[in-house]
């Protein structure tokens, strides 16, 4: 298999794997039962990546074309956890190594976009995804097990911004609440940048908003770790800036899953 270069998907998704799997490797009986998220233990949290993963496999290896729904994704990580009652934390870790290899093949074999909850993205950003949701989860079992969060290196983190970005828009349009706009936001920190993105009609609305914040922050917010009401940022623009800025912040979690 390829080295996962270094600012590409799979270089984040083998980041965030690894030390994912490095955190996994010390831990004892005891800290895998731990209640992390959801009323999953550690090795719950485990077997529902293995079974995202494998759900994207499927896709990515053209067993099949159909499009990923929330509802198949429930049902694999139902019969995921059933199964892992029955094995070892080794062997649960076993079945984790293995799938992120599956994916990496996956993302080498396959050229055409998925149909990924309704919307149809290229492979690569599938992969995001799934970092994105490793990223998360790791930091849930870190925190339930008396460790200290980590988070991707800058230029990965900035992945996972590119990701959340992207997405914005589609809140709006996901939550009902339309906007004509055009929004620069200026991400601070590792995996920052600036970014300009139009909201509905976007330049015929001649309204212009910038929104500042934290791109971890904005990536937590987008992942349901933190609150919109905790969420810092400022707004610059006319009179309604404010709004379509809380609009935003108040709508970003509504792509997370379980």
């Amino acid at each position: 298999m390829p080295v996962a270069e270094r600012g590409t998907p799979a270089g984040l998704l083998v980041e965030v794997s690894d030390a994912l799997e490095a955190d996994l490797e010390t831990l004892d009986d005891d800290a895998w039962a731990s209640p992390v998220v959801f009323g999953w233990s550690v090795q719950g949290v485990v077997a529902h990546l293995v079974a995202v993963h494998d759900v994207l496999i499927e896709r990515l290896t053209r067993r099949t074309d159909r499009p990923v729904t929330m509802i198949e994704i429930l049902d694999a990580t139902e019969s995921a956890l059933a199964a892992a009652c029955g094995l070892e934390p080794e062997a649960t870790r076993t079945l984790w190594r293995a799938s992120v290899l599956r994916l990496r093949h996956g993302l080498e074999v396959c050229d055409a976009p998925v149909d990924w909850f309704g919307l149809v993205v290229p492979r690569g950003k599938t992969i995001v995804d799934r970092a994105f949701e490793t990223w998360i989860h790791a930091n849930d079992i870190r925190r339930a097990t008396n460790r200290a969060s980590l988070d991707p290196s800058g230029e990965h983190l900035k992945l996972l911004s590119d990701l959340a970005i992207e997405l914005l828009p589609q809140t709006l349009v996901v939550t009902s609440r339309p906007r004509d706009a055009v929004v620069s936001v200026n991400l601070s920190g590792a995996g920052g940048g600036t970014w300009t993105m139009p909201l509905g009609t976007g330049t015929a609305s001649g309204v212009e908003v910038v929104l500042n914040a934290s791109a971890r922050e904005l990536c937590l917010l987008m992942g349901d770790r933190i609150d919109a009401t905790d969420f810092a940022f400022t707004a610059r623009g006319d009179a309604s800036a404010a709004d379509i800025a809380r609009d935003l912040v108040d709508a970003a979690s509504v792509f997370a899953r379980p």
